[in-house]
C-alpha cells in the first residue's frame, strides 16, 4: 500500500527505518516471547494460574524495561550522531514505537500460552501495520498527503494502541481466566486420552532467564539471516534496490503466515505434553500440524514463485520488472514449507541450545553471503542469500530435530 503512494527513494528509507525498529524490538523483547509459549504454556497445561502469571509478570516487567533503555539509548545516539542520514528524523520517529511493539508480542504470548490463540493473533505485530495502513488510506479524505514521516507516526500511534487494549486484556486474563486442559482424544494417536499424573515443575528465574536469552539469539540470527541484506542492497546500492528488496522479502514471507499460527496453536500444547512425558500424543501433534502447514504453504508459495510478475505489479510498475527476487525467495521458503513446524519442536523440548548454535552458524553465513553477493550482484544476490539461508536453516534444524527425538518433524518422513 505504501509502496504505491510513496516515491521508491521515500519507501526504501521507510523499509529501512521499521526493518531496523523490528530488529530493535526483537532484541528488547529478550527471547521471551518465546519462553512464555513453553513455561506459561505447561503451567497453564497443568491448571497451575499461579505460576501462569508468575511468568507472564516477569516477562512483561523485564521486557518493558529493556525496551524503554534500548529506545532512549539509541535515540540518543541519533541525536549525538555526527553522521547526517538522509533517514535519520525518521528513524528517530519510528523508533518511540519500539517499546510498545516488544511489550505487545509479549502480551501475544500470553494469549497463546492460555491456549487462546486467536486473541493473541490481534497483538502481533504485524496487527499494527495492518491498523497503520488503514489509516493511512483515510489521510488523503482528511486533506493530509501521505508521506514516509506522517506514515511513521500512524505506525507509532497503532503500536500504542495495540499495546494499550492488549494490557488491558491480558489483566483481565490473568484476573479472571480458569485453566483449562483443551487437549482431547483427537491429540493422541489412538484415540485414548489419560491424563497425566507428571505435575508442573515450578520454573526458577535463573533458568527462565537463560532460556529467554538462547531464544532472543535465535530471534535475532534469524531476523539477521532474512534481512540483512535490505542493509546491504542500501550500502552498496541506494533506497530504491532497499525498496525493492523490501517488497519482494515481505510478500515472500506472507504464505508463512499460517506457519506462525499453527506454532501459536500448538506450542503450548507441546511443552505440556512434552513435560507430561506423553510422547506418542507429542509426535502425533507435530506431524498433525506439519500437515497443515505443508498442505497450505507449499501450493501458495508455487502459485507465487510462478506468478511473481502479478505479485510484483501489487506495488506498483516500478517494482513488477524485477519480479524474479520474488521468485527465488519463494523457492527458498518452499524449503521451510515442507520441514513443517521443525524450530518450534527444538523451542518446546529443551532444545534452545542446539537451536541457538545452528542458528547463530545458519546467520553469519548468511550475512557473509548476503554481503558478498550484494556487491556483486546486486539486489538479485541479496535474495540469492536469503532463499539459501531459508533453505538451509529449515534443514539443518529439520535433521537436528531427527537426531534429538528419533523422527523428522515433517508430515511424511519418519
Amino acid at each position: 500500500m505504501l509502496a504505491r503512494q510513496l516515491p521508491l527513494a521515500d519507501y526504501g528509507n521507510l523499509a529501512v527505518c521499521l526493518t531496523a525498529v523490528l530488529a530493535l524490538a526483537i532484541f528488547s523483547r529478550f527471547g521471551f516471547e518465546t519462553s512464555l509459549l513453553r513455561f506459561g504454556g505447561a503451567a497453564w497445561h497443568d491448571d497451575n494460574l499461579n505460576a501462569f502469571r508468575r511468568v507472564v509478570n516477569i516477562a512483561l516487567k523485564v521486557v518493558t524495561s529493556i525496551s524503554v533503555v534500548v529506545a532512549i539509548v539509541i535515540g540518543l545516539l541519533l541525536w549525538v550522531s555526527p553522521f547526517d542520514w538522509a533517514a535519520g528524523e525518521l528513524l528517530r520517529t519510528v523508533l518511540i514505537a519500539v517499546p510498545f511493539l516488544a511489550i505487545s508480542s509479549i502480551v501475544a504470548s500470553g494469549f497463546k500460552a492460555a491456549h487462546r490463540p486467536e486473541a493473541g493473533a490481534l497483538f502481533e505485530v504485524g496487527g499494527v501495520s495492518l491498523l497503520a495502513c488503514c489509516l493511512v488510506l483515510v489521510l488523503p479524505s482528511l486533506g493530509y498527503a501521505v508521506t514516509a514521516q506522517s506514515a511513521a507516526i500512524i505506525y507509532v500511534g497503532s503500536s500504542i494502541a495495540f499495546c494499550a487494549i492488549g494490557l488491558l486484556s491480558l489483566t483481565l486474563l490473568k484476573r479472571y481466566a480458569k485453566p483449562t486442559n483443551d487437549l482431547t482424544q483427537a491429540d493422541s494417536p489412538d484415540g485414548d486420552f489419560k491424563d497425566s499424573n507428571v505435575k508442573y515443575k515450578e520454573v526458577s528465574l535463573k533458568e527462565y532467564l537463560t532460556t529467554s536469552s538462547d531464544f532472543l539469539i535465535v530471534a535475532g540470527t534469524q531476523f539477521l539471516g532474512n534481512w540483512s541484506g535490505v542493509f546491504f542492497v542500501e550500502y552498496f546500492q541506494d533506497e530504491t534496490a532497499a525498496a525493492l528488496f523490501s517488497a519482494a522479502r515481505r510478500t515472500s514471507l506472507l504464505p508463512l503466515l499460517l506457519l506462525s499460527v499453527v506454532v501459536a496453536i500448538c506450542s503450548p500444547k507441546l511443552a505440556g505434553l512434552f513435560q507430561a512425558s506423553e510422547p506418542e500424543r507429542f509426535q502425533a501433534l507435530v506431524h498433525r500440524s506439519s500437515l497443515i502447514v505443508c498442505a497450505v504453504n507449499v501450493p501458495i508459495l508455487l502459485v507465487m514463485a510462478i506468478g511473481a510478475p502479478w505479485w510484483m505489479n501489487l506495488f506498483g510498475s516500478d517494482y513488477q520488472s524485477h519480479w524474479i527476487l520474488l521468485t527465488v525467495m519463494s523457492c527458498g521458503q518452499l524449503v521451510g514449507a515442507v520441514t513443517g513446524i521443525a524450530t518450534g519442536v527444538m523451542g518446546m523440548t529443551g532444545q534452545q541450545q542446539l537451536l541457538r548454535r545452528i542458528s547463530i552458524v545458519s546467520a553469519v553465513a548468511a550475512v557473509i553471503l548476503s554481503a558478498v553477493l550484494s556487491a556483486t550482484m546486486g539486489v538479485l544476490g541479496a535474495a540469492i542469500a536469503g532463499a539459501f539461508y531459508a533453505a538451509g536453516q529449515s534443514l539443518a534444524v529439520t535433521f537436528a530435530v531427527r537426531k534429538q527425538l528419533g523422527y523428522f518433524p515433517t508430515p511424511r518422513l519418519r
